[in-house]
């Protein structure tokens, strides 16, 4: 068999059409023929499955670059959605920490109004405090002469007797 124009392959119907000339030495026609005839078969049979096998391939690299694509895809959305998270979580931490310190900044004010409001009422006490005091001396001393008033009542009726 030759070949035809350089590298091309052979196609079953090149097998099929193939003529020998008669040299000096024959061979059986249907012997060739038959031979041929199989020969043609298998090679379309092998042809056949070549071609399937090459569209397969051309799309088995389709699907493979579709999911080289979606990979890239799913690892840049990865990407974007750690950056989210980390994003999410410093901002959720300035948050919070900002929420302590103001919840700080809050108790301590007030606690600096409860101490002012202590130190108000103590002044206050201490102001009625010295007031009661003030009161009961007076009292005392109205009470004292009062007694005395009594007492001295008290003698005028004795020495009246």
């Amino acid at each position: 068999m030759d070949r035809l124009e350089g590298n091309r392959m052979i196609t079953p119907l090149d097998i099929e059409n193939k003529k020998f000339h008669l040299g000096l030495i024959a061979y059986r026609r249907k012997e060739v023929d038959d031979f041929m005839k199989n020969l043609s078969t298998d090679y379309e049979r092998l042809h056949n499955e070549n071609i399937e096998l090459k569209e397969k391939m051309i799309f088995l690299e389709e699907r493979l670059k579709q999911f080289e694509t979606l990979q890239e895809t799913l690892q840049s959305t990865l990407v974007v959605a750690q950056k989210a998270a980390e994003d999410l979580n410093y901002t959720a931490r300035e948050q919070a920490e900002r929420i302590i310190k103001e919840a700080e900044g809050d108790a301590n004010e007030r606690k600096r109004q409860a101490s002012l409001q202590s130190e108000q009422i103590k002044k206050i006490y201490d102001k009625v405090k010295i007031e009661n005091l003030a009161y009961l001396g007076k009292m005392k001393g109205f009470l004292k002469n009062q007694l005395e008033v009594v007492y001295a009542y008290e003698d005028e009726l004795k020495r009246g007797e």
